[in-house]
């Protein structure tokens, strides 16, 4: 049986897909660009790539400081500027021709046909509850002290029908709070702290730096990761690269291109966690006292289908993804 699902902005399935079209101009657009392999061509391939300015994307952008992406014949442009809602627009309109999601940001799209298409994943979630990136945080005079206390709540989450609702609504089923008895509000990241510090929301599902920045106003408090509320354990999937599959039917060298340099980043940042550390700063437009704060994201690029499909199965019983759809359908990782 699904489970009835309340928000204080609409969150329909028609309405999600419907908005990515409006966003879109009335119409899914083929990217434009080179289709000239990006190995081989005298000049480099120009792509943007639309993410959140997170910890998470460091695990790929460090690629950027490196030059591994122009050694694959690509000048990468990263925009951070872009909502969480709006990201997926953006690569279907082709404005960018990469966006950076979570799994859980490109699965409801692609269950309702949209012509969404993962190429690689760039981090997972922390190994346990306050190593995760992405945390349920409170402020420190929140009576909010562990998920049991979410009842008659307002919640921030970044994008209404994604992984952080499905985590919050995870947490209620567990401690026994029905699916009414607290509320949702979409709330962008950099406006979260925001939102807490003036009483607009109780708690949010926030996404380092963001739990830095706001450390850096007020004293808070951490009351779950984000991965152990939907699986009961860190290393769920998280930021996905992904492209649209109109792109990477006409550009598949440069996608292949693309998904090389990022694939030599993640490795470089599991090896040199420090020297990412030195680089973060830089990456994120951030100081190196807040970034010093930080909870590391954990780059890591191989995919568990399996936790994906636990992850799909919730999202369908709470009414957010309109069928079962296998994660395999809709990657393509080489």
């Amino acid at each position: 049986m699904k489970v009835a699902h309340n928000s204080l902005v609409m969150s329909s399935r028609r309405f999600a897909v419907v908005a990515l079209v409006a966003l879109c101009g009335g119409a899914i657009a083929a990217p434009s660009g080179s289709a000239k392999d990006a190995r081989t061509s005298a000049s480099l391939t120009s792509v943007t790539y639309v993410g959140p300015r997170a910890g998470t994307v460091a695990c790929m952008a460090i690629g950027k400081r490196l030059g591994y992406f122009k050694r694959e014949g690509i000048n990468l442009n990263i925009n951070f500027n872009i909502p969480v809602a709006q990201t997926a627009a953006n690569v279907l309109s082709g404005n960018a021709q990469f966006g950076g999601l979570g799994w859980a940001g490109v699965l409801p799209a692609a269950s309702n046909g949209v012509p969404l298409v993962v190429i690689g994943q760039v981090s997972a979630g922390g190994s346990a509850s306050r190593k995760d990136d992405s945390e349920l945080v409170t402020l420190a005079s929140s009576s909010i002290k562990t998920p049991a206390d979410l009842k008659g709540k307002t919640i921030a989450v970044p994008i209404l029908g994604g992984v952080a609702e499905i985590a919050i609504r995870n947490l209620a089923v567990r401690n026994k709070i029905g699916q009414r008895d607290f509320k949702l509000a979409q709330v962008n990241f950099p406006d979260m702290a925001a939102a807490l510090r003036a009483g607009r929301v109780d708690a949010a599902m926030m996404l380092e730096p963001f739990v830095a920045l706001l450390k850096a106003q007020a004293p808070v408090r951490l009351v779950t990761g984000q991965s152990d509320a939907i699986i009961g354990k860190g290393g769920l999937g998280g930021l996905v690269t992904f492209t649209s599959r109109a792109y990477l039917e006409s550009h598949k060298d440069v996608v292949d291109a693309f998904r090389r340099a990022q694939e030599r980043s993640i490795r470089y940042a599991q090896r040199n966690p420090k020297r990412v550390a030195e680089l973060l700063p830089g990456i994120l437009n951030l100081t190196p006292k807040v970034v010093s704060t930080m909870i590391p994201s954990t780059c890591n690029s191989t995919v568990d289908f399996k936790q994906q499909s636990r992850y799909v199965t919730l999202a369908y019983n709470f009414g957010k993804v309109s069928k079962k759809i296998d994660p395999r359908t809709i990657a393509v990782l080489k």
